[in-house]
C-alpha cells in the first residue's frame, strides 16, 4: 500500500535518482517512513513528527504524509493495523 500511495500520489520523481526532485532529504523522509515498521509502537508518533519536520518539506508530501499518519502512526491506526 506504501508504495501505491507514493505512484498514485505523484511522489516517484523525488524517489528517482537523477530526477532533479530527488534530494537526499526526499530519500531520507522515504527511508524514515518504511523505518516505522521497525521501531516500538511507543515511539513512532514522536519519530513520524520528527521525520516529517526535518524531511519533508516539499508540500507535494502532504497528502503522503496525511495518510500516513492516518493508516499508522494515528494511535487508534495502530490497533486497527494490528487486528489485521
Amino acid at each position: 500500500m506504501l508504495v501505491l500511495r507514493i505512484q498514485t500520489g505523484g511522489l516517484t520523481s523525488y524517489l528517482k535518482v537523477g530526477d532533479p526532485k530527488c534530494t537526499e532529504s526526499s530519500i531520507n523522509g522515504f527511508r524514515g517512513a518504511t523505518g516505522l515498521a521497525l521501531i516500538p509502537l511507543h515511539i513512532v508518533g514522536e519519530t513520524w513528527a520528527n521525520i516529517v519536520s526535518e524531511y519533508t518539506s516539499d508540500p507535494t508530501a502532504t497528502t503522503f504524509n496525511d495518510y500516513l499518519t492516518d493508516t499508522y502512526v494515528d494511535d487508534n491506526a495502530g490497533s486497527a493495523q494490528r487486528a489485521r
